[in-house]
């Protein structure tokens, strides 16, 4: 073999070992700090991650909000119109009752056992 067919151990395309090491490593922090200012920065792939989630919340809101009021706006249209819906929240909210009915009030006594429980009592 001639000497120029042998090659020298820590050579590599005329770069020594140590400056390839350099280079690699070098390159990965690069790398590192291109993907850390990619995921952080004021417009990055958090941000993005968070206005994306943000965006779905408030989407679930927004139907919420939409069924709600179509319900408050049957419920307009009813006391528009329903004279029977009218008087049974006046009775069930404000306790109103009609000229000449009588109210009755049940007070629960404590000593009474409770209906489910009348057929164990002796």
């Amino acid at each position: 073999m001639t000497p120029r067919a042998v090659r020298r151990p820590g050579r590599y395309r005329g770069f020594r070992t140590g400056d390839s090491r350099l280079k690699r490593w070098l390159a990965m922090v690069v790398v590192v700090a291109l993907l850390f200012f990619l995921a952080v920065n004021q417009h990055g792939l958090l941000r993005l991650w968070r206005l994306q989630r943000e965006q779905v919340r408030l989407e679930v809101e927004i139907a919420l909000l939409r069924e709600r009021s179509h319900e408050l706006r049957q419920v307009r249209t009813r006391l528009d119109n329903d004279m029977q819906y009218i008087e049974r929240l006046a009775r069930e909210r404000y306790r109103m009752v009609k000229k000449g009915e009588k109210v009755f009030r049940v007070i629960p006594s404590e000593n009474r056992p409770a209906v489910g429980n009348r057929a164990q009592t002796p």
